[in-house]
């Protein structure tokens, strides 16, 4: 009886070792082909980087359309990263950019890889002050970074002086000036209580919004918006057109005829290689077909060609009647409308 105990003993230590064996193979034959650690330095290859350079970085395996994916997220220089590569082919599936989906054979250099070429922080910072006629031992500069927005790298640039708030951000790679906002603290005044207060015109504030931009006269600009508006408790004219393949926007104090705000955006319409999409004048046309209009009786004040989402290439259409205003986002492959809305003009 003891023998036979003994044996089966014998047996059942031999079925738990082969059952402990198969289900270590089985899970070996489970296991990515690419390990974490491997797919970590893909993803940071991707931009020249160590796992010295990044910070706060956080794996996932997950399974996206039937393939096991490792989804990395990491932050390089305070600009965030996500990297997703595949656990058995090592190959990276998708990129995003602070949250901006990115074509991976259209990512822009990175900043850590010797091709990139950009113009550094200090290069950024003097063509800000440049721009706005000041030097650098007249403001306290509170903020100058690398960032990325609308498909690529910018520094962003934050500096005040004793009348002025200026917030530019800079192209990284040719440091052109991307946009720029200027608030005029010191001519900020309270809405006047007095019922027979005097404003100034439109045409007045028109006039002043002008002054601002060399060469812009009301013959040469196209006019967007012309409004009295109260603003934080100020009587303003809130004024916009377009000049140069720019955007404009000033806010004029409606009593002294001030200029305290200022925004310009670059509305530039780029010329694609021909016949790879519809064409600017062909999304327009679609534009003014959906909304009931004709070319002879609308204000076209925006024509450009942009990557959305850094990405996806699209036509940003906008144009006026004498009382609504139209915006349109063209897929610039197929001609599809992607976004449309339209509003009355409100001129009081």
């Amino acid at each position: 009886m003891k023998k036979s105990k003994k044996a089966l003993g014998i047996i059942l230590a031999a079925v738990l070792v082969a059952g402990a064996a198969t289900f270590a193979a089985c899970s070996n034959q489970n296991a990515p082909a690419i390990s974490e650690k491997a797919a970590r330095q893909i993803a940071y290859a991707t931009l020249n980087a160590t796992s010295t350079d990044v910070k706060e970085a956080t794996v996932e395996l997950d399974t996206e359309a039937g393939a096991r994916v490792y989804d990395i997220e990491f932050y390089v220089n305070g600009v965030k990263y996500e990297i997703k590569v595949n656990a058995d082919t090592g190959a990276v599936t998708a990129v995003e950019i602070n949250n901006q989906t990115i074509a991976i054979d259209k990512m822009p250099a990175s900043p850590l890889s010797d091709k990139a070429e950009y113009i550094g922080t200090e290069r950024a910072l003097e063509i800000a002050l440049t721009d706005a006629g000041v030097t650098l031992s007249e403001v306290t500069v509170r903020e100058n970074k690398l960032d990325f927005d609308d498909g690529k790298y910018l520094y962003e640039i934050e500096f005040v002086t004793a009348t002025h708030e200026y917030d530019y951000e800079i192209v990284a790679k040719t440091g052109g000036i991307h946009k720029k906002d200027v608030d005029f603290e010191t001519v900020k005044i309270p809405s006047p209580a007095a019922p027979d207060v005097t404003y100034i015109t439109v045409d007045e504030a028109k006039a002043a919004a002008l002054a601002e931009v060399e060469g812009a006269t009301s013959e040469n600009v196209v006019f967007t918006k012309a409004t009295f508006e109260v603003d934080d408790g100020l009587h303003v004219y809130d004024v916009e057109f377009n000049y140069n393949d720019k955007a404009y926007e000033f806010e004029i104090n409606a009593v002294t005829g001030a200029v305290y705000y200022e925004e310009v955006d670059n509305i530039i319409v780029v010329a694609p290689t021909a016949g790879e999409y519809i064409g600017v004048n062909e999304a327009l046309n679609i534009a003014l077909q959906h909304a009931g209009q004709s070319a002879t009786g609308v204000t076209v004040t925006k024509k450009a060609f942009d990557m959305d989402d850094g990405y996806r290439p699209v036509y940003e259409i906008e144009f006026r009647t004498a009382t609504r205003e139209y915006e349109y986002e063209i897929n610039a492959e197929n001609g599809r409308i992607i976004e449309s809305d339209n509003e009355e003009i409100d001129d009081d």
